[in-house]
């Protein structure tokens, strides 16, 4: 669908796609692929590509960074962000 909620189309073939946000800029869709890995795709499906392990993605209001949740094995929650352009890591939250 398109950035309006119309228009809609099936981008993957797969069901395990979870919490698709859109970027601010209407470029790319954040997703996270149970389970647990964040992935980026263009609208209409193309240039589908892994980014990190984690999930709940979250566009800053520039497009540039994702900011998602990692869970570590006791269910602690931590804040990470990643740069699109350069796929740095940074966490947030300690």
């Amino acid at each position: 669908m398109d950035t309006t909620g119309h228009a809609e189309q099936r981008l993957t073939a797969d069901m395990g796609y979870l919490d698709p946000t859109w970027s601010p800029d209407g470029q790319w869709i954040a997703c996270t692929l149970s389970p647990g890995y964040i992935w980026l795709m263009k609208p209409d499906g193309t240039e589908a590509h892994y980014l990190a392990n984690g999930q709940l993605p979250s566009w800053s209001p520039d497009s540039r960074r994702i900011v998602y949740n990692v869970f570590d094995w006791s269910g602690a929650g931590y804040l990470f962000a990643i740069d699109i352009a350069t796929l740095r890591i940074r966490q947030i939250t300690q």
